[in-house]
């Protein structure tokens, strides 16, 4: 197929859009999951500490003794037909401890890992077709211009 400058070879374009955006988490040294989907329009990386976390919390259970921390991989599709989104699911929450080292590293590449599990993503109760991709696509906006001024 010709590119733009009139070659038979692909263009730069051709060849980056083939490529996938995808995060790659490894806990201790160890690569956890390559996320990421040729539909992908949101993929996360969470970090949950919670609880008793400093020498002046108070508990909100008198049971409550320490804190937790938790991590977990997934994303959200963004499809033709906004009915068929899926939210992906590629490392489960799951515990960490005081010591340990989350490291996510941003890649471009061809292939990622499958997710371990998906759920179909469900409208909010009175939204319109398309309103959850806007929201996203919204979010992703507003994300880029807060790192434009930093």
């Amino acid at each position: 197929m010709p590119n733009p400058s009139g070659g038979w070879l692909p263009s730069l374009m051709q060849i980056v859009r083939q490529r996938l955006i995808a995060l790659e988490v490894s806990l201790n040294g160890k690569r956890v999951c390559i996320a990421g989907a040729d539909d992908l329009a949101v993929a996360d990386d969470q970090h949950l500490c919670c609880g008793k976390l400093g020498k002046k919390t108070v508990p909100l259970r008198p049971d409550e003794t320490g804190g937790e921390i938790h991590y977990s991989v997934g994303g959200l599709t963004s499809r033709p037909d906004p009915e068929k989104d899926v939210y992906l699911r590629w490392k489960s929450i799951a515990p960490l401890q005081v010591g340990d080292v989350v490291q996510v590293k941003i890649l471009e590449t061809d292939k990622a890992d499958r997710a371990s599990s998906t759920q179909r993503a469900k409208r909010r109760p009175g939204e319109p077709t398309g309103s959850r991709q806007r929201r996203v696509r919204a979010a992703v906006s507003k994300r880029k211009s807060v790192a434009r001024r930093a």
